[in-house]
């Protein structure tokens, strides 16, 4: 068993880490909003909602969202949305393969928003997706 001094040193490790994790989203999904000129793209700052951004970047609805809410598919549609959001910024083979198996090895999923974040404040990388949710 763990004692409370054990359990509080973990949650104090993890504090930091959950906040770079959600910086690194809501920032590269900012940008990326910004670049793709989606309505409100400022809604990529707002905790859980800021996955709606993500979907009109791929031209998916908001109401997508839902899925979710079911256990192990869930995973494997942020997989899935992932890689579209990298193939509609062109931002090429490498980052698709990193973000596969960077997400399968759940420790390392970090990995896919620190490239998402890359991808949102380059100017290398454009949008090249779908005009449907643009304001």
């Amino acid at each position: 068993m763990y004692g409370m001094e054990q359990m509080e040193g973990v949650s104090a490790f993890s504090w930091p880490i959950g906040i770079i994790w959600y910086a690194c989203m809501a920032i590269g999904l900012y940008f990326s909003a910004k670049k793709a000129n989606t309505k409100n793209p400022w809604v990529a700052f707002v905790p859980v909602i800021q996955v709606v951004v993500l979907l009109q970047l791929i031209d998916k609805s908001g109401w997508a969202i839902f899925l979710l809410l079911i256990p192990v598919i869930n995973w494997i549609l942020m997989i899935i949305w992932m890689v579209k959001y990298f193939k509609a910024f062109d931002a090429g083979s490498g980052f698709v393969a990193a973000t596969i198996i960077t997400m399968i090895i759940m420790p390392l999923a970090f990995v896919a928003d620190i490239l998402l974040l890359v991808v949102g404040v380059s100017k290398k990388y454009n949008y090249a997706g779908s005009s449907r949710f643009t304001a």
